[in-house]
């Protein structure tokens, strides 16, 4: 946990030191909040306005009763349709006239330190202990090169905040800065806690050309090495396929030999069941039928038995064959005719055979 903390606070020196680099204007420009919605409060209502794109007009704006808890349910749905202003930052702007202003003077010296000796600086010069305000300073220097620092320490007790800040969170607004008329958040003013440190500090050159050299190298360095990664593991990946290719050879070889065996058997098994099954029924037909029953032909396909043959009666073979648990339907398809010769009837019959013996 340690050297993750170690690398977090590194990776933030970092970005701010290359940020640094970039043109002013260019910094300012990516700084200036697109959409925001701006909260200003005049007797017992707040007003909220938005704007976006960095427009000085509001585009939609409504105002909310501080003493009205109705009203705030009402915010509550004109925040959320159409556009989803409730996930935009929230801007309290309070008027210039609740705000304590103390004019400090410090060495310019103290200049990297500078936040953290007007924060220690607020017991001693205002009636409030540092944990009942909220606060910012502003640099007011007037000369460039002065031996001086002037800055203008600017807070507003707690307790008189915290009910407007109760009332932004009712709505579901996320508060993100609290500014004041005249200097707002544009001009580097923010009340509330945990805003950026050190204001108005310029990193010096040598740090800021260390940083930018750190930044080229690792831009040359990392495509670099992501090039020699990818092919070392291409090479890697190579040999191991020309490796599994040898091994694979006996393997496939197996597989072949093993599918012919497999379509072999399943040819001499399919033959056999066919066989065999057509001799059962034959068997079962001779043990039915008399010895004065001759079967001249036999033929077994499709689940349907054709018997042509001689009978001294063959008006008893359809009898017979029922009575099987084997055969059943059975009926003469063609017509029952004499041979004079040898004095037997001659037949053709039909008859299913059950499945299961096919």
């Amino acid at each position: 946990m340690r050297l993750l903390d170690n690398i977090d606070k590194f990776l933030c020196w970092w970005a701010e030191g290359l940020a640094l680099i970039v043109p002013k204007r260019w910094r300012d420009r990516q700084q200036r909040l697109k959409q925001y919605l701006l909260l200003s409060v005049s007797d017992d209502q707040i007003l909220v306005e938005h704007y976006e794109d960095g427009s000085e007009r509001p585009t939609d704006r409504r105002t909310i009763s501080i003493t009205d808890d109705a009203d705030r349910g009402r915010t509550r749905e004109w925040l959320a349709k159409p556009h989803q202003l409730s996930a935009l930052s929230a801007v309290l702007r309070l008027p210039f006239e609740r705000i304590l202003v103390k004019r400090l003077r410090y060495p310019k010296s103290v200049r990297d330190e500078l936040a953290s000796v007007v924060s220690f600086d607020i017991d001693r010069q205002t009636p409030f202990s540092i944990d009942d305000v909220y606060f910012d300073f502003d640099d007011v220097t007037s000369a460039t090169g002065a031996e001086h620092i002037d800055v203008d320490l600017l807070l507003v007790p707690k307790r008189e905040v915290e009910p407007l800040e109760s009332i932004v969170r009712n709505i579901g607004l996320r508060l993100t800065t609290i500014d004041i008329e005249g200097r707002t958040f544009e001009t580097g003013v923010n009340l509330l806690p945990d805003q950026p440190a050190q204001k108005n500090e310029q990193s010096p050159y040598r740090l800021r050309f260390a940083l930018f050299v750190l930044w080229m190298i690792l831009v040359a360095f990392i495509p670099g090495k992501q090039i020699r990664d990818a092919e070392t593991t291409i090479a890697q990946l190579e040999k191991q396929e020309r490796t599994g290719v040898v091994a694979a050879r006996p393997l496939n070889a197996l597989r072949a030999e093993h599918a012919r065996l497999l379509d072999k058997f399943s040819f001499f098994n399919q033959l056999q069941t066919s066989h065999v099954a057509a001799l059962d029924v034959l068997n079962d037909v001779t043990q039915l039928l008399s010895d004065t029953t001759w079967i001249r032909r036999f033929d077994l396909k499709d689940g349907t038995l054709m018997l042509q043959g001689e009978s001294s009666n063959a008006s008893e073979i359809p009898g017979i064959l029922e009575a099987s648990p084997r055969f059943s339907a059975p009926k003469f398809s063609s017509p029952v005719t004499r041979n004079n010769a040898t004095g037997d009837d001659r037949f053709q019959i039909a008859v299913s055979v059950g499945a299961g013996d096919q």
